[in-house]
């Protein structure tokens, strides 16, 4: 699981629009996004209203099953203390520059989340927060569904009919 803020860049906004101090993690101006993807490359992806434990914890409880179950995240304080809650959890020091654990990584849900972004500079442009879980969403089923995309047409037909 990972989280990250979607929206402008400051080097691009007028100078009167520029927000200080939103670098990095900050959602001053920004949208949050939180995403878990399990084994099978199911994507569950969440508009979310801040970064912290409060927002994020409901969110796994609700949607992660323990047994089983190992979580594999970031060094992000949101994710701390969550072996309190009985899950296995693996933590991967991206600030001390570990980038995996022996067998365990969080590259997968960083992907998906460079995709999003991606798919938002690229095809889309712009998105308001508004109905930025609507283009997650889209971005999700591509995602879950990369491995059938000669049949990914008659897939979509099959969820609208």
């Amino acid at each position: 699981m990972d989280e990250t803020p979607i929206e402008g860049l400051n080097q691009f906004r007028h100078a009167a629009e520029k927000v200080e101090r939103s670098q990095g993690r900050s959602v001053k101006d920004k949208t949050p996004v939180f995403v878990m993807i399990d084994l099978n490359r199911q994507v569950k992806a969440f508009v979310i209203s801040d970064t912290s434990g409060f927002t994020i914890k409901p969110i796994i409880a609700e949607n992660v099953v323990k047994e089983n179950c190992i979580l594999i995240t970031d060094d992000w304080k949101a994710y701390q203390d969550l072996e309190k809650d009985k899950y296995r959890h693996v933590i991967v020091n991206l600030t001390y520059g570990e980038y995996a654990r022996g067998a365990f990584h969080n590259n997968t849900p960083e992907s998906f989340n460079a995709c999003l972004k991606r798919t938002i500079k690229g095809t889309h442009v712009h998105v308001s927060a508004e109905h930025l879980q609507k283009y997650e969403d889209e971005v999700a089923f591509r995602w879950t569904n990369a491995n059938s995309q000669d049949t990914m047409f008659e897939t979509i037909l099959q969820h609208v009919v």
